[in-house]
């Protein structure tokens, strides 16, 4: 089958991106050395071990082991296929791509460039009505009591979906835009009857909701009176391009802030959001009116080391806050809590007591720990011996929960001081807890795998020597033509990996064609992922670059010996087995062969070796 795009054009778009750049919209880098460093997407880890090289546009996680270039990264962030990614990076990078005849547009990308327009015409209707019909009368009122100025309506494109039950399916026909279309984006509903479709969104307030890249993404309404039916907010249906799990409202207004300061402020709902930004606190998001999710948590980490949840002051909003508090911890992320007065939610307290008031609360949000025992303290009474027993008791799994010793050691002796009880004491009973624990079978605290690679391929294992070669070829082209005369012998199966000698292969069909050894043009090459990163992982962490040409070529003889030690090793052990067969049926001439055969072999096996040695 013919290729659609050539090397030379994957070239060029990768010529005009740049993959700092671009991982950087999803995940905070921090310069390191020659590279930069961040948090793996592809795996659930605390530490940084993601590497991305500026200089050789490719990435490499040290953790899970995931590697490649940009194409990989989107392939695998934004689930596309190696096609969807080059026609998105290409339209990014002004690059026009001209397909070869009998290839296809994929359907999923059309689909989803769709869904982004028809999203984005959707918001400019519900717009429009707030701002200028007469049926956005009673919401723009409702908005302004709320303390939402005119400038922020705009700012965040705040909308209106009329009663009616067509009217936004009435002007998205006139757009041009099907039943289906509609229906597919999450912002129509079949009849039961199957006799046509209706508005999802009526009668209600709209607050569009963005991805980080600024893409309309799906909708949530707000109803303004008891008249409407139906939940008090609602959110667009999980579509192609909105799954409530993974977003986090006002990302793209706040992601900036965040990474500069560090830190980020999660709250509960839409207007909380829009009220912290309109008083220039724009570090703020909001998880959706649900608990957070590891997803969203995930996310919250690659940018900020501290989270701050600034959720309502009610029971619903302390239980929310507290789903989403060991899953915070969990990806990394270091956790506090800002308390409200009862009664009173972020946006309400902006509104009655100020910027400065509520950035105090903001500035005095209790570290996790703090905030549980504090919860915790509440309900027993201290003075009494039973409230103590039974404060302890809850406080030990909080207590065991902190990794720090010395901060683990530091809230000993203050609970003990406070209780009036020896430090000793509490101590004994945290190890008996802990003894307890250690024989219940460990499970995961939110029921969740950590294995969120998503199905990313990792670079194979290689054997080592196979490993320098390639890594080699990268380094120094000088070597190509001494190790392609000397794998001229070699099959594929004659190697550990046998995309090894796809890859070596491949560099000669380059080489013939005029093409120099690029990752580029060698990526061209091959319809599988899977050498794809193993090329990426390998000339990413080239040992050899900056090396001699005489330790390159050792280093090339080195690896060609232990090549020809391992084919031959093969060799005879596969002759070892043709003689057990022989003996056995008794063929005692054809064995006595076998063995000439077999002591051959062993011979060039151990010259071969003692070469090795006499060198070293």
């Amino acid at each position: 089958m013919a290729k659609a795009y050539t090397g030379d054009t994957v070239e060029e778009i990768k010529s005009r991106c740049d993959l700092v750049e671009i991982v950087n919209e999803k995940i905070y880098l921090e310069k390191k050395g020659k590279n930069y460093l961040g948090l793996c997407p592809f795996h659930l880890e605390k530490t940084p071990s993601f590497s991305v090289s500026p200089e050789k546009q490719l990435y490499h996680c040290f953790g899970c082991g995931a590697s490649g270039d940009l194409f990989s990264y989107v392939m695998h962030t934004e689930k596309m296929t190696f096609k969807e990614a080059l026609r998105f990076l290409a339209k990014r990078a002004g690059v026009s791509l001209a397909e070869e005849e009998g290839t296809n547009n994929s359907g999923l990308a059309q689909l989803k460039e769709t869904y982004y327009k028809l999203n984005e015409q959707a918001m400019n209707f519900f717009h429009y009505i707030l701002r200028e019909r007469p049926e956005g009368e009673k919401a723009r009122r409702y908005l302004e009591s709320r303390g939402i100025k005119e400038s922020t309506l705009q700012a965040f494109k705040i909308g209106f979906a009329p009663p009616s039950w067509d009217a936004l399916l009435k002007a998205a026909r006139k757009k041009g835009y099907g039943d289906d279309e509609l229906a597919q984006a999450g912002l129509v509903v079949e009849r039961n009857d199957g006799s046509g479709y209706y508005d999802r969104f009526r009668n209600r307030i709209i607050f569009p909701i963005f991805d980080y890249r600024k893409r309309v993404i799906g909708f949530g309404g707000r109803v303004i009176d008891e008249e409407t039916k139906g939940p008090k907010y609602l959110n667009s249906p999980e579509t192609l391009l909105f799954d409530k799990r993974k977003v986090l409202y006002g990302i793209d207004r706040a992601i900036t802030d965040i990474r500069q300061q560090k830190r980020a402020i999660v709250m509960e709902g839409y207007t909380d959001v829009i009220l912290a930004h309109q008083e220039n606190i724009t570090n703020a998001v909001a998880s959706l009116g649900t608990a957070l999710t590891s997803f969203q948590a995930r996310a919250l980490r690659a940018q900020a080391e501290e989270v701050v949840i600034a959720y309502d002051a009610d029971a619903a909003g302390a239980m929310a806050a507290e789903k989403g508090l060991d899953i915070l911890k969990g990806s990394g992320c270091i956790v506090k809590v800002a308390t409200f007065p009862e009664g009173l939610d972020p946006d309400s307290y902006i509104r009655h007591h100020g910027k400065e008031a509520f950035v105090e609360v903001l500035q005095n949000a209790q570290p996790l720990v703090d905030y549980r025992l504090n919860n915790i303290k509440r309900k027993h009474d201290l003075e009494r011996p039973e409230g103590k027993i039974l404060f302890i008791k809850e406080v030990l799994p909080v207590l065991d929960s902190i990794n720090n010793m010395v901060e683990k050691d530091e809230y000993l002796k203050r609970l003990a001081e406070e209780l009036n009880i020896s430090e000793e004491a509490l101590r004994a009973e945290l190890k008996k807890f802990k003894r307890k624990q250690n024989k219940a079978p460990a499970q995961n605290m939110q029921g969740q795998s950590d294995d969120t690679s998503g199905g990313v391929i990792r670079a194979e294992e290689i054997e080592p020597a196979e490993k320098i070669i390639l890594s080699l070829l990268f380094a120094y082209e000088g070597v190509f033509n001494r190790i392609v005369e000397t794998v001229k012998d070699l099959n594929n199966k004659d190697f550990f990996s046998p995309n090894v000698g796809k890859i070596i292969n491949a560099c000669k069909e380059l080489k013939e064609k005029g093409k120099e050894l690029k990752v580029d043009h060698l990526r061209g090459e091959f319809p599988d992922e899977s050498l794809h990163e193993l090329i990426a992982a390998i000339d990413f962490n080239n040992p050899w670059e900056g090396s001699s040409r005489d330790e390159i070529m050792q280093a090339v003889d080195d690896c060609m010996r232990k090549l020809k030690i391992n084919k031959l090793a093969k060799d005879r052990q596969n002759i070892e087995k043709k003689i057990k067969e022989a003996e056995r049926n008794g063929m005692n001439e054809q064995s006595l062969k076998l063995l000439a055969e077999w002591e051959k072999i062993k011979l060039a096996e151990q010259e071969l070796c003692s070469v090795g040695k006499k060198e070293v």
